[in-house]
């Protein structure tokens, strides 16, 4: 392709393009410069020409192509598509003879997964997503939440995306909900701002801040309104994704893992400005052991008692996944501070125990 054509593909400027020429160059991709007879230069990547030096040793290889089913809860995505590809290279490494020793060893090792996420259908939707990621454009997501009765169109700012627990999450900052907090949510109206071929959907997904007729402009960038909350959104509610020729402004000082550092998982405090919460659960010397065993939280602390019991303390801003977490352990666990959070597991299980209690009436 040319330059021109690769920056209508796109939809950025020919600057951008000469750019991202000279990175992949920096970076030892094979690309092929070739002059028509009319002067106009194309460009490709040549398959099978210098590949990246990447040598294996015979356990490394092997290490590599058993811990390949790890992947299998992405399957769908273009994480595992090029993994699968890198897989077959190792395969035909090894040869016949040592991978039928290798599907005996395969037998030996199992990798459960319970309540695993099903990525097949949305590996467009991702790859969407990855590419409003990688270059800051807006994006317009179609998303249905957990109490929706149908999706709503949202306007974000992606960051990131985290693996967590079986399921694929989008960080991004939402300007709709930062335009109506308290507003009910609703689809909004209008038409799509970009062309199909940066769209896909299996629900419209509608911009109604642009006028129809309003041409794109590359290269511009969009401050967003502060303070804009980062929230997280689980892709499996993910049913399309419209990328905007607008790009915004990241902000600098963010990044995932500083994000998430108070967090027990994916759930945060509403409350950007929230400060962490110190939170000690007693374990009793049944699940001591197994307590000690991990790692739970960067922050973590763990004490152990005369009784063989052990005292967990962690700093959080949501209480959310270790209530969860701590309700898990059934009577072995008890919080022990904050008494907010000790209340909160108290009226969970007076109301599993009225269920319970119910049930059985109905029985009678």
């Amino acid at each position: 392709m040319t330059i021109k054509e690769l920056a209508q593909e796109v939809s950025v400027d020919d600057r951008t393009i000469r750019r991202d020429l000279n990175t992949l160059r920096k970076a030892n991709f094979p690309l092929e410069e070739r002059v028509t007879a009319h002067g106009c230069k194309h460009w490709k990547i040549v398959d099978g020409g210098a590949n990246v030096p990447i040598h294996f040793n015979w356990s490394e290889a092997i290490a590599l192509y058993l811990g390949r089913r790890l992947l299998d809860p992405l399957a769908g995505t273009n994480f595992w598509t090029s993994a699968q590809s890198a897989f077959n290279k190792i395969r035909a490494m090894l040869g016949e003879a040592a991978l039928g020793q290798l599907s005996k060893v395969e037998k030996t090792f199992l990798q459960t997964m319970p309540g695993v996420s099903d990525y097949s259908s949305k590996s467009e939707l991702i790859d969407l997503l990855m590419l409003a990621i990688e270059d800051h454009k807006i994006a317009w997501v179609a998303y249905q939440s957990e109490r929706a009765t149908e999706p709503v169109s949202l306007e974000m700012y992606p960051y990131g995306i985290v693996y967590h627990k079986g399921s694929l999450y989008l960080v991004a900052h939402s300007r709709s909900h930062e335009i109506r907090q308290d507003a009910p949510e609703s689809s909004p109206t209008g038409t799509p701002a970009v062309p199909t071929k940066q769209r896909a959907s299996d629900t419209p997904i509608l911009n109604p801040s642009r006028d129809a007729h309003e041409p794109a402009v590359p290269g511009d960038a969009h401050e967003p309104a502060a303070p804009v909350p980062v929230r997280h959104f689980k892709i499996d509610r993910v049913t399309g994704v419209d990328v905007q020729t607008l790009q915004f402004s990241p902000d600098p000082d963010f990044s995932l893992e500083k994000h998430f550092a108070n967090s027990f998982g994916i759930f945060q405090s509403d409350d950007p400005s929230s400060k962490p919460k110190k939170i000690r659960i007693r374990f009793n010397s049944e699940v001591a052991r197994y307590v000690q065993e991990k790692t739970w939280h960067p922050s973590q602390k763990i004490t152990k008692e005369k009784d063989g019991s052990v005292v967990l303390e962690v700093s959080l801003n949501d209480t959310h996944e270790i209530k969860a977490w701590t309700l898990s352990f059934g009577p072995k666990a008890t919080v022990l501070e904050p008494k907010s959070l000790r209340d909160e597991i108290k009226a969970d299980v007076e109301a599993m125990l009225d269920g319970y209690k119910t049930k059985q009436r109905a029985k009678e």
